[in-house]
């Protein structure tokens, strides 16, 4: 009976999106070092262990998104495949999305995104893709097939992007625009590399008024604002940067010469009304790699980074997004923690005392980190 109640809610679109029109790009963007600035501190930083129950324990590949008015939602891509939603002090509140072929199921958890009250979810069903609806409460409202075999989505009003990356033989590009049916769709970026394997990562943030496009081994971070895709940023790796060439290698060789040589790639990008945020891995030759964040202030025009080897910061080291008050999210678990206990009690926490409660056991641990003016 439950089945066949859960079949009669269910809303479906299929459609067809058929791209005629590839869009223009802006290639200009703004240059900027990817090594080299000075550091950045934090003015203080607070903890929020993230509750753990029988049925919530988090993996090692997780996505998350935090709302402004104050809920966490945890995408867990490593065992549970759904989201999981906390409120701002890691309080545990509900699961949302189940993994199954039944109707308002998914097959595959690919991405997921939120929208004021709605969390919506990429699954992959063979050579298409679907979004499947649920309330933050966790109830299945709708779902819409989409003509792509996209890897990753990002919402913005009134229309869906979507990634494909690299897959020539099923896609001619590489970014692909849609109204929220899947129709009347816009193409951007032409894959004319030699590659034909889909590298999967999540490649979009959002802000109020834009979505923010990155790729992997690709040194530009795009903008898409009001239909048009724009280079908004060019990261300057120096002796680190990616050469033309490995693009039109074979993908494993091309691989072969990037661990010859070394190479930087931009990690994640965040965006704030002040400030843009860029975590930059730069694998040296035979060295372990280095990961960098990078802070653009927007309205000065000053630059600061810091790396994670360094011995102040080497216990903050797994970036998750940043918040509308200027803080770095950053996400640790419990063995790192406990392993680096010490490291964690000389930075600013302003209730560092939690930390010594936390056990192997446990959830992981958000620290909301408040950037120095």
């Amino acid at each position: 009976m439950k089945a066949i109640i859960l079949a009669k809610l269910i809303v479906i679109s299929f459609v067809v999106c058929s791209c005629t029109d590839t869009g223009k790009v802006c290639e200009e963007g703004k240059r900027i070092p990817a090594i080299g600035n000075n550091k950045f501190l934090f003015d203080s930083i607070y903890a929020v262990p993230l509750q753990i129950l029988e049925n919530n324990m988090l993996g090692d590949r997780i996505k998350v998104v935090q709302q402004q008015c104050g809920d966490i939602y945890v995408g867990e891509f490593s065992a549970h495949f759904k989201v999981f939603r906390f409120d701002r002090n890691g309080e545990y509140k509900n699961e949302i999305g189940f993994r199954g072929k039944g109707p308002g199921e998914y097959t595959s958890f690919d991405d997921f995104i939120v929208s004021a009250d709605t969390v919506e979810i990429l699954t992959g069903t063979g050579m298409q893709s679907r979004i499947v609806r649920y309330l933050n409460n966790g109830k299945f409202l709708s779902e819409t097939q989409i003509d792509l075999n996209a890897i990753s989505f990002e919402k913005m009003k009134s229309t869906y992007l979507f990634s494909t990356s690299y897959q020539k033989n099923r896609h001619s590009d590489r970014l692909y625009v849609t109204n929220l049916d899947g129709g009347q769709c816009v193409s951007f970026l032409p894959d004319k590399t030699a590659f034909n394997m889909p590298i999967t990562e999540w490649k979009f943030t959002r802000s109020d008024t834009s979505v923010f496009f990155k790729e992997a081994f690709d040194n530009l971070v795009y903008e898409f604002n009001q239909g048009k895709l724009s280079v908004l940023y060019n990261l300057d790796f120096r002796k680190y940067s990616i050469p033309s060439e490995f693009f039109s290698k074979p993908m494993v060789e091309g691989f072969e010469m990037l661990y010859k040589q070394g190479f930087g790639v931009v990690k994640n990008y965040y965006e704030t009304q002040e400030y843009s945020v860029f975590e930059i891995l730069i694998q040296k030759k035979n060295d372990p790699s280095v990961k960098n964040i990078i802070i653009y202030n927007k309205k000065t025009g000053e630059i600061q980074e810091n790396s994670i080897l360094e011995k102040e910061q080497n216990c903050l080291g797994r970036l998750v997004g940043v918040t509308n008050s200027n803080e770095l999210v950053y996400l640790e678990y419990p063995y790192h923690i406990i392993d680096e206990i010490d490291s964690f009690m000389r930075l600013p926490i302003v209730n560092k005392e939690i930390l010594k409660d936390i056990t192997l056991y446990d959830n992981p641990v958000l620290f909301y980190c408040k950037l120095k003016d």
